[in-house]
């Protein structure tokens, strides 16, 4: 007897028809790779809110593994992209619009994302760290690349806040296990004030870990590792040339992508947001918030602070309002020990705050 081939059912079909479609979308270089998507952002606030904006239609289906992964990192890429500003305040060429030094009267520069952008983009990432972290250090190791050609090339401000050290030959020697080195131009010793309290909230609060977002060329890791050899000290610059300068005593990272490093009890980013054009602000506040299990230690430059690079000053009031948002409590009493003026920069005696998560994770 003859019979009737099947037919796929209409579920079946369905999936068929979207499996089919990853793999065209793949095949024509859909761009899931993050700089390639989001940095076609919206120039308009609204469009990059967690609610009303123009992604919000994206619901993916479930597919068999290689496809699916493919659309997780899609997906990730256009949560990010809600985190973005517009082009026009992407550059460190010039400075002119907020936020700057220099500007007859200084203003905070545009808050482009949602505390709830940021809070979807770390737990996206959690949930599907198997993917994502890979996908992340791929993209990291693309734009160290990109860095180190850069500083091999001449002195250049990287285009999103980084730049190349060149030595000072007047700067303080640093001797570390990976070798010497000098203190370059546009960096300084640590403020002894900011070592001791640190040292302080170690020893009080048996502080295992510490992520330093923006490290220099490792002088607080030097100095909180010489009074505490046991300390897990993660240390991270934007400097295409900061791994070869400090003979890999620190790695490279670029905040303005959504990184997936080791977490630690504390995160600390000393004079390290203004460097970053206001595009990418809402990258950096993702890239604190997701390190830290307790707190940040934070200063960025206030309003018409001078500086080299500074493109995206802030107030304090303007600071403390997102991260309270995000869950954190200012803690005054550690501000202001971090703010006091005897063995301190006067940049630090201004911005340097203590935030502490109302929840602790990890």
């Amino acid at each position: 007897m003859g019979g009737r081939s099947k037919r796929p059912s209409g579920g079946r079909m369905l999936r068929i028809i979207a499996a089919v479609l990853v793999l065209c979308l793949w095949a024509f270089k859909f761009p899931i790779l993050f700089d390639e998507s989001i940095d076609r952002a919206k120039d308009s606030p609204a469009t990059h809110s967690s609610s009303g904006n123009n992604w919000d239609f994206l619901t993916l289906p479930q597919t068999p593994l290689a496809a699916n992964q493919n659309l997780i990192q899609i997906e990730f890429d256009w949560i990010n992209a809600r985190l973005l500003g517009p082009d026009s305040y992407g550059g460190t060429d010039k400075c002119s619009l907020c936020g700057c030094p220099g500007v007859p009267t200084p203003r905070d520069c545009p808050q482009w994302y949602t505390v709830e952008d940021i809070q979807d983009s770390v737990h996206f990432m959690d949930d599907h760290s198997d993917v994502l972290i890979p996908h992340s250090r791929a993209l990291l190791n693309k734009r160290r690349l990109e860095a180190e050609g850069d500083c091999q090339v001449k002195e250049v401000t990287q285009a999103r806040g980084g730049w190349c050290l060149t030595p000072n030959p007047k700067g303080e020697k640093m001797t570390t296990a990976n070798g010497s080195f000098l203190v370059p131009f546009h960096h300084v010793p640590p403020a002894k004030r900011l070592v001791d309290e640190i040292d302080k909230l170690i020893r009080d609060e048996d502080v295992r870990s510490i992520v330093d977002f923006g490290a220099g060329v490792g002088q607080y890791k030097l100095a909180l590792t010489e009074r505490h050899p046991d300390l897990q000290y993660y240390a991270y610059d934007g400097a295409g040339n900061a791994v070869n300068y400090t003979n890999d005593y620190l790695e490279y990272f670029d905040l303005t992508i959504p990184l997936g490093l080791p977490k630690a009890d504390w995160v600390l980013s000393l004079e390290v947001g203004e460097h970053v054009p206001s595009k990418y602000e809402g990258m950096v506040l993702r890239n604190l918030h997701r390190h830290n299990c307790k707190g940040i230690i934070l200063s960025w430059g206030v309003l018409g602070q001078g500086g080299y690079g500074h493109v995206n000053n802030h107030s304090n009031d303007y600071i403390i309002k997102v991260i309270e948002q995000l869950g954190y409590v200012l803690d005054q009493k550690l501000t202001a020990r971090f703010q006091q003026a005897k063995d301190n920069y006067w940049w630090f005696k201004k911005s340097t705050m203590a935030f502490r998560r109302t929840t602790e994770v990890c």
